[in-house]
């Protein structure tokens, strides 16, 4: 739904969005956002959009793991 929101918010032709799950480590890509748009600005701008509002709308937990294994919570705030 974020992506069709972002499309029909911005004059940008598509959007394709990636989120990997489970464990990710630290300097590892987690977010692939691809953006097509005839302007480069546009692109940016919904590209920023699309961000703010996906860490606003989507539960993303994010766990520091420490060396003794064991796991902190970072803080979480979405709008649900």
């Amino acid at each position: 739904q974020l992506a069709k929101d972002t499309c029909a918010k911005f004059p940008i032709h598509d959007l394709f969005c990636k989120h990997r799950i489970g464990k990710v480590d630290i300097g590892e890509t987690s977010l692939h956002v691809v953006i097509c748009s005839k302007h480069r600005q546009e692109g940016i701008d919904a590209m920023s959009w699309f961000i703010i509002e996906l860490k606003k709308r989507v539960p993303i937990w994010k766990w520091a793991i420490l060396e003794d294994g064991s796991r902190i919570p970072s803080k979480c705030e979405h709008e649900h």
